[in-house]
């Protein structure tokens, strides 16, 4: 481990502010994302933390200090793996300084799993953990403030489902092939076949895709606090066990659908076995209503286009120039563009359509 070799002393006085040694041992891991947050390993006193630093724009305060409250409520029923916030010395949530919303938690063991094929006990373990992370999670009861983020209620429409309903409507024709003019002339060639196809999937399933979320638009549905952007990098292994769920910074109530159809496209692709394996996993620990079921279905679909286009719109707007693209928001795009090309194939994992329920 190793000093921080930039900005050392706001570093030490922010350690000290949460009561940790401002000469602890830092290091910067390997666990960026695309958040824009930063994070430091901090070793102090046999112990090991983790020092966030979020910018503060994107924090609202009450929905952060609901999000800390749920976590310690997740840590609280014996989830050791969600990370335990820690308080400043001075008994606050967080510390606002230098443009960023500083906060520190349990540093949790283990490594994703980025080999190409996860195991079969792997995903077993990881669709577990999420259904017992949804078990105690709905048991939480949010202050009145905090209600629009982290409330439970048995029968709502899902806010996923009508904001995707919406961002696929902003998606027409005309749109979609405005981007594939734009792009053809910005991304690096090596990416011209993903934009081919995810244009072309946009333009050839995304009506029928809206109707279907058009169609469960009010459809009631169970809602509480979800994870919303969970994928296998944000799953920490040690062995085949789960020691780790991180970055729940977009953790907001939805369908636990949302949830599952995120994880298990980020784990298995359009492994229809994988899906199978998963969806079983998670079922064990907390069943699932037929709604549900057929909800995770649609929810991958729409979310894996949409995703694919704002990446892709992303990559065409950025200043920067092609070259300089991450080799991480590279693989993301070819990720949704390898899914979308099986489903032309047919190959479709989960449900294929959730209109027989309505």
């Amino acid at each position: 481990m190793t000093q921080p070799s930039t900005n050392a002393q706001p570093l030490r006085a922010i350690l000290e502010s949460f009561g940790i040694p401002p000469d602890a041992p830092v290091q910067t891991p390997d666990r960026g994302g695309f958040s824009g947050a930063r994070v430091w390993r901090v070793t102090a006193n046999e112990s090991t933390w983790c020092l966030k630093a979020i910018p503060s724009p994107q924090v609202d305060p009450t929905r952060q200090a609901g999000l800390h409250r749920l976590l310690q409520h997740l840590a609280d029923g014996g989830l050791d793996f969600v990370p335990r916030p820690r308080h400043t010395q001075s008994g606050e949530r967080w510390l606002l300084t230098g443009g960023n919303l500083w906060q520190c938690e349990t540093w949790l063991p283990g490594e994703a799993d980025r080999t190409p094929h996860i195991t079969t006990d792997r995903i077993a373990a990881g669709l577990q953990t999420l259904a017992r992370w949804h078990q105690r999670a709905v048991s939480f009861s949010p202050l009145p403030a905090e209600q629009p983020w982290f409330r439970s209620h048995p029968a709502e429409p899902s806010p996923a489902v009508r904001e995707r309903a919406r961002l696929l409507h902003d998606w027409n024709p005309s749109r979609l092939k405005n981007l594939q003019q734009r792009a053809r002339s910005r991304v690096p060639c090596e990416l011209s076949p993903a934009l081919e196809l995810i244009v072309g999937e946009g333009l050839r399933r995304g009506p029928s895709l809206l109707g279907l979320l058009q169609a469960w638009h009010d459809h009631p549905v169970a809602i509480q606090p979800c994870l919303r952007d969970i994928w296998r990098e944000h799953l920490l292994f040690t062995g085949n066990q789960v020691t780790g769920v991180i970055d729940p910074q977009a953790c907001r109530c939805d369908t636990v659908a949302v949830d599952l159809a995120r994880l298990l496209g980020s784990l298995c692709g359009n492994d229809r076995a994988g899906w199978k394996t998963g969806m079983a996993a998670y079922g064990w620990f907390r069943p699932l209503s037929t709604a549900e079921e057929w909800l995770v279905g649609l929810l991958d679909q729409t979310g894996c286009l949409l995703a694919g286009l704002h990446w892709l719109e992303t990559l065409t707007e950025r200043d920067t120039l092609p070259q300089e693209v991450s080799p991480a928001a590279i693989g993301r795009l070819w990720h949704f563009a390898d899914r979308l090309a099986a489903w032309s194939a047919g190959e479709l994992p989960g449900s294929a359509s959730a209109a027989s329920l309505l």
